[in-house]
């Protein structure tokens, strides 16, 4: 079993991940920029507090009322981030994009989300975060966004995708279970029930995907 996946398959998936997303209300959605491999992605928006966001106005650091602190830097600390998964025609695997910023407009730094990512993968991160997670011009949308990096993604996938013979696997499902917590997305359990697949494995063959990603 290879841990790449066919555009067609990719395809497939996110669309039966955006009708399972509809039945949960979770806000993802499907986007269309050209009928042709590569240009459909999902798409998710949401808005939320963080807690490592440092303080960008001191002056602003507390809303006394009373002599009573009500918050702390509340619209400093409330993010939005745009999350966004595609497929990589390089790689031929998933790869999620996002951006990040405050109520006021301004965008999160590199280093602020690096500072957002769990604390219990920060050992790793300080280790490989050039690779891991990093910034860089969107590949469809051309602006700059924050995005882990795909190179390690079919490596990783080959040990977690189960045998070819479970007809219920969902490769974007297992992807996105696990990345997800890099960058605080949250992903209902339900998926699992709502994305199963009964089709023959997703997986394609290596000889084929390596030679692709070589061509590029």
């Amino acid at each position: 079993m290879t841990g790449y996946v066919s555009w067609e398959n990719f395809l497939f998936e996110i669309k039966n991940f955006q009708t399972a997303s509809s039945s949960l209300c979770d806000g993802w959605e499907l986007r269309v920029l050209k009928d042709e491999p590569g240009h459909t992605f999902l798409a998710k928006r949401v808005t939320k507090m963080t807690e490592h966001t440092p303080v960008t106005d001191p002056a602003a650091a507390n809303i006394r009322e009373g002599g009573n602190v009500l918050a702390r830097d509340a619209r400093n600390r409330l993010v939005t981030f745009e999350y966004h998964v595609i497929y990589s025609m390089s790689y031929s695997v998933p790869v999620l994009y996002f951006t990040a910023w405050r109520q006021d407009g301004s965008p999160l730094s590199l280093e602020e989300v690096w500072g957002q990512v769990p604390q219990c993968y920060q050992k790793q991160l300080k280790k490989q975060r050039w690779s891991i997670l990093t910034q860089q011009e969107h590949p469809l949308l051309g602006r700059p966004s924050f995005v882990l990096h795909p190179c390690q993604t079919a490596q990783f996938m080959k040990a977690v995708l189960p045998s070819c013979e479970r007809k219920e696997s969902n490769y974007l499902l297992l992807w996105l279970s696990t990345v997800s917590p890099l960058v605080g997305l949250e992903l209902p359990m339900r998926y699992a029930q709502l994305c199963s697949i009964k089709k023959n494995c997703s997986v394609t063959t290596s000889e084929n995907k390596l030679n692709a990603s070589n061509s590029v």
